[in-house]
């Protein structure tokens, strides 16, 4: 067997290393993560930018210009999303990243190009002697916001709870392959595996990894989800229902910027909730927030104005997709489900809504720049005829009125309404509701009313979370539980297998099934673009891995 056919684990055990072992810190974390196939979904400025924290540029030899980082103030926020919980581990909404990353620590950090990164990392360093156990080694004299000490036990307590189903975790089925977390000390936390998990490492810097103060949680219990305690940059501070999130900074936060200065700059962040883009915006040109997001609408008006400073993120996530109900009568009429599918024109969507500001999917649910994208030629695409034909196939009666459910958000809103004109072409009866993001998500992957779901997704460039999270026949997002063996044991295959041209091919072939299935189906991958009044620095910064934004290196002039 040649080096480059060995299971990751084998090679990288078998690579030349120190007396250390196979301790993976800060210098090595990155190899870990190519290895394991996180391979970067940003431009290739990101990493440039991830190093020149004062937003210098480097200077010749390599060396960041030695920044002039003025400190303290409070960053304004707008973002348009409620929050469905602050709790890490309860939440269902992509959007709650906005508010809790910053709130919280992962026991694996990972940067804007989705890269392992020890410094980043609750876990200082980790090593995987075989391929059903990870050591982590963990950071000492970390303490969470309310004085408990973060240690081994904390998080063994911590991968319990994401397990368990009271929970509710939408993180637990890339979890159960955890049997047991054993602590024998208190900065070793020693993960033993029921299988070899090649996604576990993404997942524990996502949902699921977070840290949570046990402490706090015993105490708050239910209402831990609006009085979150996590060990990161800053802390809570209030949470006014459709008005705010505000947090103020940890004065003890262990992360440092790369020329070792302390995080975060800013005293305080104030997320304003603003459902509203166009309310969002305004606020931003007259200085009343500092950070937007720009709606497609207003990008001109925004790249034209001189006190904007404008951040292009692409491959942000699935900008649309329609989601079928699997419960209800109609969901579960495969004819149906494809007719609906190939009613949808994805570029009227691009071009009338999103205003040329995304791409027609392609593909499955990795967009371009995961490494798993690969276009599909099989799955559904615009087709009137054929809407038709899968229509008159489904037996499905006309005189039924199906019901689409849909969430605060004019892009959303707009598509909606796009698409019910689309289903009425091919005499599909249809009405519309529109809740919270929150309340929506839950209303229709826990309910049995709505039949559809034109929603967004955020960016996951591990493919074991989509696969886990959605086609799982246990999966919190697979609305019907549907249970197909051939994705069953893909899914077994995606994540005990380590070699990274094999995990592609595994996850290539579950797209064309899902995709076939159609009923969770993309239409449009994103681009993100972010405002900011000319005060703020390091600009460059706001992405995380999953194209979200986190505050903690922004600083005001």
């Amino acid at each position: 067997m040649t080096d480059s056919n060995k299971p990751y684990w084998q090679r990288w055990a078998e690579r030349p290393r120190s007396r250390r072992g196979f301790l993976v810190g800060a210098s090595s974390a990155t190899l870990g993560a190519a290895a394991l196939g996180l391979v970067g979904c940003g431009d290739d400025n990101d990493e440039k930018d991830a190093q020149t924290p004062g937003g210098g540029s480097p200077q010749a030899g390599g060396s960041p210009a030695a920044p002039q980082i003025k400190r303290g103030g409070e960053l304004k926020v707008a973002y348009g999303l409620e929050p469905s919980s602050l709790d890490p581990h309860d939440g269902v909404s992509g959007g709650d990243h906005y508010f809790f990353e910053d709130m919280f620590n992962f026991l694996v950090g990972h940067d804007a190009n989705s890269q392992l990164q020890a410094s980043l990392s609750l876990a200082e360093s980790w090593q995987i002697p075989d391929p059903q156990t990870i050591i982590f080694k963990l950071r000492s004299g970390v303490s969470f916001h309310d004085g408990s000490p973060f240690n081994s036990e904390v998080v063994a307590w911590n991968i319990e709870r994401v397990k368990d189903p009271a929970t509710k975790s939408t993180a637990r089925q890339s979890f159960l392959v955890v049997e047991k977390v054993e602590t024998p000390d208190p900065q070793t936390a020693r993960f033993k595996l029921t299988a070899p998990a090649a996604g576990l490492m993404n997942a524990l810097g996502g949902r699921g990894g977070a840290v949570l103060s046990r402490q706090a949680v015993e105490k708050y219990k239910d209402q831990f989800r609006s009085n979150p305690v996590g060990t990161g940059p800053f802390m809570f501070d209030s949470w006014a229902s459709g008005s705010h999130v505000k947090m103020k900074k940890n004065p003890n936060y262990w992360g440092k910027d790369a020329p070792g200065g302390a995080l975060p700059y800013v005293d305080a962040v104030t997320i304003r909730i603003i459902p509203d883009s166009t309310a969002a915006f305004a606020a931003l040109q007259t200085g009343d927030v500092h950070v937007a997001g720009i709606d497609p609408k207003d990008l001109d008006t925004a790249k034209a104005n001189s006190q904007l400073q404008i951040v292009e993120r692409k491959g942000s996530g699935v900008a649309n997709l329609m989601a079928v109900n699997l419960k209800t009568a109609a969901g579960k009429n495969l004819d149906l489900r494809r007719a609906i599918m190939h009613a949808l024109d994805p570029e009227a969507a691009k071009q009338a809504v999103w205003l040329g500001a995304a791409d027609v999917a392609d593909a499955g649910m990795w967009p371009p720049g995961t490494w798993v994208y690969k276009t599909s030629p099989t799955r559904p695409r615009y087709d009137l005829n054929k809407a038709k034909e899968y229509l008159a196939k489904s037996g499905f009666d006309t005189n039924t009125e199906l019901k689409i459910m849909t969430w605060e958000s004019r892009t959303l809103i707009q598509a909606g309404e796009l698409w019910q004109e689309s289903l009425r072409k091919i005499g599909i009866k249809s009405k519309i509701t529109t809740l919270s993001v929150g309340a929506a998500t839950k209303e229709f992957f826990e309910g049995t009313t709505h039949e559809l779901y034109p929603t967004s997704w955020s960016l996951y460039p591990e493919p074991d979370w989509i696969a886990t999270t959605i086609y799982d026949k246990d999966a919190y997002y697979n609305t019907g539980k549907t249970q197909s063996s051939e994705v069953q044991d893909l899914i077994r295959q995606g994540r005990t297998e380590y070699d990274i041209e094999k995990r592609k091919l595994i996850y290539q072939k579950m797209a064309e099934l899902v995709l076939g299935d159609a009923w969770h189906v993309p239409l449009l991958y994103g681009r993100s673009y972010t405002g900011f009044t000319k005060s703020v620095k390091n600009t460059e910064q706001i992405y995380n891995g999953e194209a979200k934004w986190n505050y903690r290196n922004l600083w005001l002039a």
